[in-house]
């Protein structure tokens, strides 16, 4: 890969870290403030996984580097259930990737999941 290409490539360490960081973001900041001394609260997922996947999606855009991207997150309550997730990808793996982050407390589980895809 040249230099130019290298630039334009999707960057899974650089995503991970923004996933991480919104995560590290919200622990501080939200997740720490919002979640971890939370009781699991179904009334309160929706705007809790809105917050996380529109501040990651956000960061990962403001790079200005031709991807699409997805961000999906799942809160789930620790009850002691098995939680599977799969996902299946048509693309170039010479350009595009995912990545994911996991969070919890001791009361439940976020996952975060990016995926990029470039233009």
């Amino acid at each position: 890969m040249n230099v130019a290409t290298e630039e334009l490539a999707f960057d899974s360490e650089y995503v991970k870290s923004v996933a991480k960081d919104v995560y590290f973001y919200f622990e501080h900041q939200s997740i720490e403030t919002m979640l971890r001394n939370q009781e699991f609260k179904p009334q309160m997922i929706n705007q809790w996984c809105s917050s996380i996947v529109e501040d990651c999606t956000k960061r990962l855009c403001a790079q200005n580097k031709p991807f699409k991207y997805v961000s999906t997150c799942v809160i789930m309550q620790k009850t002691g259930a098995g939680l599977h997730l799969a996902a299946s990808t048509f693309w170039d793996q010479t350009t595009d990737s995912s990545v994911t982050v996991r969070w919890e407390n001791t009361t439940m589980y976020a996952i975060i999941c990016v995926y990029g895809v470039m233009i």
